[in-house]
């Protein structure tokens, strides 16, 4: 392996490649200094930080970096120099400092803690995740002394660490979109190979580059563990790994002086140094942390619209709204169009349009946006038909971009804790209640009963898509009866039977008449005798008729959170089992007129 900077570097860390500037970064721990390397022209420059820099990342723009400063991050603009703190880690704990640190594939920053107290081996580090909105999270992961090794498999779905003290190479389950992990386990045991594990990369064959502090080496790991190579270094303290270069082909190495007596460093006089080796394998382009804005425009300023979506949008330091169109609405501070092809050809920035408008003209809007190349977010339900549905998820990925159904009940707080409880125990039967006064809740919207306006099935399929995420699947729609008044196309009550998975009897109960308070509960009962209720639309959460849940409702600026790690992730949730279930109680239901509805 080649010296390519003879930086004698205390403690060289956190090398990392940047495709765009192509150039090669890294760090000096002890010594508090950032350094970049233009192999092209030979040309390194460094920054002096105000303290010990420990790890760091690129960003989306190429001005800035995400720093992991000893006492916490920040972020540095190249250009002017300026250091911008975000936020301080454990100052609860005055023995840690950051550590390592990397970008999972949708750009959060994964990092952990190094142990600096008296006892220097005892694991009480941490690792913490930055979110795009700049909120910090403390991971499920036990805890370290000397937290390392952290990168992510080409998917994203696995996330490796490890503890250098403990000398064995973890990973867990990660899920990309949610960022939630699974239990750890190891993947490569102590003992293996020479050497405390240090920092390492992952390659597009999904192999882990490792390197080995104390060993003079660098080992390549396949996706199971299994040592596939080992390149040697002429010093002992090889500290971290990146794969970069023109051709993403290129292994770069820090390594370390740091406690090396006047003998060692005679014997290893390019200790400190940066190393690079031409590789038979490619890597990655190094994940970034997002720190512009998704830009969205709004179609449709209806009450939905103003109540939710642009409360929602305008809380998130994620987001961005630029414009809205509507034929007839105007919303204060807020450009509006006539038209999707109006707001857009004003604003060719907006990357991302929420639908709010009734679900019989989406399908439309839909598809020129998409068409345009803008990432979707469409408003419940999702389509007028399933056929729709088919087509808009087609369209989306043959154009590569986003599609959201939004299903809020969904991101109803009590939800995923219901469908936990739901998962430890064989169930008996379900019960939905979804009642509410159409004359409070829509005045005035005529649409709403006509063809494709859904009627009482419009808060119903609410309960319909909590259903089907408790179930974790759709539903078989045996029989119903639909109650449509003769002035009307669309039914103002209905009665479903249904059956979930694993032969659950459920029933629904859907009423746009009843006065006073509205009821949307979901009652299960249990094979044990155990019940469960839902009410409030997922807000208040009942076990065994005791509340031990009632959380503020944040179903919308949850699922806007959700839209953007989705367009992040270039990914879909275009779930329709909650309309195929109207679709089929339409089928199989019986259709009762009743007396006219009169507003």
């Amino acid at each position: 392996m080649q010296l390519l900077v003879d930086g004698q570097d205390t403690l060289g860390e956190c090398v990392l490649w940047c495709d765009r500037t192509q150039r090669v970064l890294w760090t000096d721990i002890q010594r508090s200094v950032l350094y970049a390397h233009t192999p092209a022209s030979g040309e390194t420059r460094s920054w002096p930080m105000p303290e010990r820099l420990c790890c760091f990342a690129l960003t989306d723009d190429d001005q800035r970096l995400l720093l992991g400063l000893a006492s916490g991050l920040a972020l540095f603009d190249f250009a002017s120099g300026e250091l911008t703190r975000i936020c301080a880690v454990a100052p609860e704990q005055p023995g840690t400092r950051l550590n390592d640190g990397r970008c999972d594939r949708q750009g959060r920053f994964v990092f952990g803690m190094f142990n600096e107290a008296d006892n220097p081996k005892e694991a009480i580090g941490a690792f913490y995740r930055l979110n795009a909105d700049l909120t910090l999270e403390r991971l499920p992961l036990p805890p370290a002394a000397i937290a390392n090794s952290i990168c992510f498999s080409p998917d994203g779905r696995t996330m490796y660490f490890t503890d250098s003290q403990d000398g064995a190479i973890r990973c867990c389950d990660y899920d990309p979109l949610t960022g939630a992990l699974g239990p750890h386990r190891v993947f490569v045991a102590a003992g293996v190979v020479g050497g405390e594990p240090d920092g390492s990369t992952i390659d597009a064959q999904g192999c882990l580059w490792n390197a080995r502090w104390g060993a003079s080496q660098v080992v390549r790991f396949t996706p199971d563990g299994k040592v596939e190579r080992v390149l040697a270094l002429p010093v002992p303290q090889p500290s971290c790994a990146a794969i970069g270069g023109p051709g993403l082909d290129t292994l770069f190495v820090t390594s370390a002086r740091k406690e090396m007596s006047a003998t060692r460093l005679d014997a290893a006089p390019q200790s400190g140094g940066l190393f690079a080796q031409q590789l038979d394998v490619r890597g990655l382009p190094e994940s970034r942390f997002r720190l512009s804005t998704l830009k969205i425009g709004l179609v449709g300023l209806g009450k939905i619209a103003l109540d939710q979506h642009i409360p929602a949008i305008r809380n998130n330091r994620q987001l961005e709204l630029v414009a809205a169109c509507s034929p007839r609405s105007t919303v204060d501070g807020l450009a509006v169009y006539r038209s999707l092809d109006e707001m857009l050809q004003a604003h060719p920035e907006i990357e991302a349009v929420a639908i709010c408008t009734p679900p019989q003209v989406r399908q439309a809007i839909a598809e020129a946006a998409i068409a345009a190349g803008r990432h979707v977010f469409l408003e419940k339900p999702p389509a007028a038909t399933l056929g729709e549905g088919d087509a808009l998820q087609a369209l989306a990925a043959a154009r590569g971009v986003t599609v959201l159904a939004g299903w809020h009940s969904r991101f109803a707080p009590g939800v995923e804790p219901a469908r936990d409880w739901m998962a430890a125990r064989s169930i008996a039967s379900i019960r939905i209640e979804w009642r509410e006064n159409v004359r409070q809740w829509h005045p005035g919207q005529r649409w709403i009963f006509e063809p494709g306006g859904m009627g009482v099935f419009d808060p119903g399929i609410n309960s319909l898509s909590i259903l089907t995420r408790l179930l974790g699947g759709g539903v078989v729609v045996q029989g119903a009866e639909l109650r449509v008044p003769a002035n009307c196309n669309e039914p103002i009550q209905a009665e479903l039977r249904m059956q979930g998975g694993a032969g659950v009897a459920v029933e629904a109960h859907f009423d746009f008449l009843q006065e006073g308070v509205q009821t949307w509960s979901i009652h299960v009962a249990a094979a044990s005798g155990e019940t469960m209720a839902l009410h409030m639309g997922g807000k208040v959460m009942e076990v065994d008729g005791k509340v031990v849940l009632d959380e503020p409702e944040r179903e919308y600026p949850r699922m806007y959170e959700h839209f953007a790690r989705l367009v992040a992730a270039r990914q879909s949730d275009l779930d329709m089992a909650p309309l195929r279930a109207v679709a089929d109680a339409r089928l199989v239901g019986k259709h009762v007129t009743v007396a006219p509805f009169v507003e």
